[in-house]
């Protein structure tokens, strides 16, 4: 009896180990929608170390070492889908934080001379309310309320976001220890790469229980970024949690090495990213209403920028596409430098400077503006050949003068001589504050700009003095 009593209990078991491991065999199929718009809480910690490449002129380059650590926390909740691939992954967020510190410290020869650059990023309250959508570059975001400004959105380009994680889950059921690719643009987008050249980025269903499936990440990806030639490799893991189909936490290393570029240093840098997310029972600030008012397509404007030079008193909105390169404010010569890249190519360059004010209603004489320039050009001056007044409805007065000539660059074996266009403006308030813009583009390119050096400096505002910002390295 107790014989067949301990086969019977014996082979009981065994038909539950059996089951067992049937259940964790079986395809594990994920969820990349959410229609009910589950209200998560997402927290990341990115640490990073690594070399920044600058420039230190006649093609040599001044060595750095830096640390930087980040932190963020927000609600989140997903957003209809606003077309196909990454046009698909949106969200609303609402963040509660969104910091960053770095330390950037020079090294060799000249390094006891040259102080360390301390940087401290936090996301102001008045933006802490994003729609974050999906592209094959990266996740891009806006402040339905207010413009954000390139620091910040520079600030919330997270590494491991929950909408780039999203993208890498399988389409269909997948077995244990079963490998898939995922789409190129997927890859592209976690790897916040602008043009691609190549992804070897791969999938696995390491393992799975029947709450939770583990997926593991490896590979890189390879383009372009901001016009530098720019190479991610990435490392780690992605849980699933099944009763809830979405992906509750993720640890990845990302390996970067990308070129100087026109508008950013190369790199050479580590980063560990740890994000977590949970389920939350209310939706907080993210109400069902909110969210309806948030349209498919973002309205006119939405993703432009703004630029604070606070110590001169001016404000400049635009788009996307000039980035702030450098900046001095308080110590001559005063200059805020920008370039406007199309397609990963420099297009232009815009040096923007006030100019010491005049007399309520009045402004630096056109003739004297005239002479400056032709100073300042100097023999790169070839003719000058427009000068004009634009109207402007602010009240603002507009002028500006288009020279023509060539700029001479010195090769290694050479001299180069570009043919380049000129564009200046003078722009002076009614209450006599000033301001000056010079583009500096190509001849060849002229047409290529456009009207965005015009755009930008419609946009100028002259406002309150204030000091600069201390706890940011301009």
């Amino acid at each position: 009896m107790m014989s067949r009593v301990t086969l019977r209990v014996a082979f009981g078991a065994a038909l539950v180990l059996a089951g067992g491991r049937f259940a964790l065999a079986e395809a594990v199929t994920f969820k990349t929608s959410d229609e009910s718009s589950t209200p998560y809480r997402v927290s990341t910690r990115v640490k990073a170390t690594g070399k920044p490449i600058l420039s230190a002129g006649r093609g040599k380059t001044a060595p750095h070492v830096m640390t930087a650590r980040a932190e963020f926390a927000f609600t989140e909740r997903r957003l209809p889908s606003g077309g196909r691939d990454a046009l698909s992954l949106r969200a609303a967020r609402d963040f509660e934080l969104a910091r960053m510190e770095s330390v950037v410290t020079p090294e060799g020869e000249a390094a006891p001379n040259i102080p360390k650059a301390e940087t401290t990023v936090i996301l102001p309250q008045h933006l802490q309310f994003i729609v974050a959508e999906g592209r094959t570059s990266g996740v891009d975001c806006y402040c339905p309320t207010s413009p954000m400004t390139r620091e910040t959105i520079d600030l919330l380009e997270l590494p491991g976001d929950p909408l780039a994680l999203t993208a890498l889950l399988p389409p269909k059921s997948v077995d244990v220890d079963e490998s898939w690719s995922p789409p190129e643009w997927a890859g592209q987008m976690l790897a916040a790469i602008e043009a691609i050249e190549k992804s070897t980025l791969t999938c696995r269903l390491a393992s799975a229980t029947d709450s939770t499936a583990t997926i593991s990440i490896s590979g890189s990806v390879k383009g372009q970024r901001d016009g530098a030639n720019c190479e991610v490799t990435l490392q780690g893991t992605i849980n699933y949690d099944r009763a809830k189909d979405a992906v509750s936490q993720a640890k990845l290393t990302y390996s970067v090495k990308s070129s100087i570029g026109a508008v950013s240093p190369g790199l050479d840098l580590v980063m560990e990213v740890e994000t977590h997310r949970q389920t939350l029972e209310a939706p907080g600030r993210l109400s069902d209403k909110v969210l309806a008012a948030i349209p498919i397509t973002a309205p006119a404007g939405a993703f432009d920028l703004v630029y604070d030079a606070g110590p001169w008193g001016i404000r400049l909105r635009h788009s996307r596409e000039w980035f702030f390169y450098q900046a001095t404010l308080e110590h001559s010569p005063q200059v805020a430098i920008f370039r406007l890249m199309d397609k990963g190519s420099i297009i232009a360059q815009c040096n923007m400077s006030p100019i010491a004010g005049a007399t309520a209603g009045q402004h630096v004489p056109l003739d004297q503006f005239e002479n400056d320039i032709k100073t300042s050009l100097g023999a790169r001056l070839d003719s000058i050949r427009a000068k004009e007044q634009l109207n402007v409805d602010t009240g603002m007065k507009v002028f500006r003068v288009i020279a023509d000539g060539k700029h001479t660059i010195a090769g290694p074996k050479e001299k180069v001589v570009i043919p380049t266009t000129w564009i200046y403006y003078l722009c002076a308030a009614p209450s006599g504050k000033q301001a000056s813009f010079v583009f500096a583009v190509e001849s060849k390119l002229v047409d290529q700009m456009g009207s965005r050096d015009e755009e930008l400096v419609r946009s100028l505002q002259f406002t309150a003095q204030r000091a600069a910002d201390a706890k940011t390295t301009q």
